[in-house]
């Protein structure tokens, strides 16, 4: 649990070497547009809500949801490192069953909402900087 706080307390450069690319079409080729269908505000629920889907108008709404964003990065990674380190001492512990569980569901709420905000400070960054 400590090693997951510390995770938390990192400064955002940390989080920044911790992108697996800096370009857009590597998460576009891994299918990041089919995992944003299914997440907790994608595609899919906003296609369901009656409202419509949160529109960023003007750099200072850029600024703001860059840094939700960032927030929403450094959380998945404190619980990816604490789930990582429960599968690991599940297997150490012969729960492997429990293990393996832990591992696909840290996959799915974790590892991919991870790649997914990468993708989104990419994309922001570039409309940004036109």
């Amino acid at each position: 649990m400590g090693l997951s706080i510390i995770i938390g307390v990192l400064p955002e450069s940390v989080f920044n070497l911790l992108a697996f690319s800096s370009q857009r079409n590597f998460y576009e080729r891994i299918g990041i547009k089919y995992i944003r269908k299914f997440v907790q505000n994608g595609d899919a629920v906003n296609s369901l809500n009656s409202t419509k889907a949160t529109v960023i108008k003007g750099k200072k709404y850029f600024r703001t949801y860059t840094k939700t964003i960032a927030m929403y990065e450094r959380y998945h990674w404190i619980c990816l490192t604490f789930f990582l380190l429960t599968t690991l001492y599940c297997f150490v512990s012969g729960h492997i069953k429990f293990g393996i569980l832990i591992l696909i569901a840290n996959i799915l709420y974790n590892f991919c909402p991870i790649l997914l905000q990468q993708y989104n400070k990419i994309r922001l960054k570039k409309l940004l900087n036109d």
